[in-house]
């Protein structure tokens, strides 16, 4: 059975905030959409993605999608996750044990979202995609968040210094002059098949020996966690109610 995709409520709180600062009319849009009344009561809820995604769209008229997925992204940080997720990462040894502890518990932030990775030359490209929702209007929402917060999880271990050698949307947009500034060490690739970024295999600090095999097939970097199925995450959605 398909299960529903939902998402916790304090990733679609980053855009309220986000949102008000540009002056939009926040919460008359989330009195007359059909999100729930306590969104902002609750960050640690789940909302149905669908209706996050449309709203966030329907909201950001004024300004592109990337100067806004921009400013959200720069209010990501390791507070926005899930208690049990922020534990995890700050606890493991190496940053390749964190991206697992990522993909392990990715789906406890995101039920849609999917982390895999592959070798390229010296380098590592960490995918973290939804591909049920890469062909809908306001994909680009989500994986501004998705990869900021994958760069915020890696760079909390890897260093204030440290950056993605490459990022890549699927948003066709050009960039904003404020991303480019921000990452100005970073290649920035939009209009791509996938949400990724590209780490320096030093970085991982990962044992030969126990490396990802190199090759064009993506592999996971774990067995995927549970994760949801059709009635858990539809009682996760309803409990707040």
């Amino acid at each position: 059975m398909t299960t529903i995709p939902i998402v916790r409520a304090a990733h679609l709180l980053i855009y309220v905030d986000a949102l008000r600062e540009i002056g939009a009319p926040v919460d008359r849009a989330l009195a007359q959409s059909r999100l729930p009344g306590w969104i902002e009561d609750k960050p640690e809820a789940y909302v149905s993605l669908p209706l996050v995604l449309d709203w966030i769209g329907k909201c950001s008229r004024d300004v592109t999608v990337p100067e806004l997925g921009y400013m959200a992204a720069e209010k990501m940080s390791l507070a926005a996750f899930d208690a049990a997720m922020e534990v995890a990462v700050l606890s493991a040894p190496t940053t390749y044990a964190r991206i697992k502890a990522i993909s392990r518990l990715a789906h406890r932030e995101d039920s849609a979202v999917v982390l895999r990775v592959r070798q390229e030359g010296t380098n590592f490209r960490i995918f973290c995609d939804m591909p049920d929702f890469r062909d809908t209007p306001f994909y680009s929402f989500a994986e501004w968040l998705n990869l900021a917060g994958l760069t915020s999880l890696v760079g909390a271990h890897a260093g204030p210094a440290w950056h993605p050698v490459e990022m890549t949307y699927v948003c066709r947009s050009p960039q904003c002059d404020a991303a480019l500034d921000t990452h100005s060490n970073t290649r920035i690739l939009s209009g791509q098949p996938y949400s990724s970024i590209l780490v320096a295999s030093g970085v991982l600090s990962l044992p030969d020996m126990q490396r990802p095999d190199s090759g064009s097939t993506p592999l996971p970097l774990i067995e995927r966690a549970e994760g949801w199925d059709f009635v858990s995450a539809l009682r996760s959605v309803l409990r707040p109610y």
